[in-house]
């Protein structure tokens, strides 16, 4: 069930994020994110005519539940 109000508009989720946007997702720092590429934890697209970097948001919430597990009401980083 929606809990919505009826003038209210469904919110878009963008499938691209910027490494800013990745690291507040995440909750870690824009250097941690550039960590992770480096290492092949995270795989960026590279888009030309802007030069630009953006992450899949499906990758980044993947890497978010390997990351982060509640374990016993603590939040511990597994598989990283």
């Amino acid at each position: 069930m929606s809990h919505r109000t009826p003038h209210e508009k469904p919110t878009v989720q963008p499938l691209l994020l910027r490494a800013r946007e990745a690291a507040i997702l995440l909750g870690v720092s824009e250097s941690q994110i550039g960590i992770w590429t480096r290492q092949g934890k995270l795989h960026p697209i590279r888009i030309p005519d802007i030069r630009a970097t953006r992450y899949p948001r499906e990758e980044v919430e993947e890497l978010a539940r390997r990351w982060c597990k509640s374990v016993d009401g603590k939040v511990t980083a597994h598989g990283l």
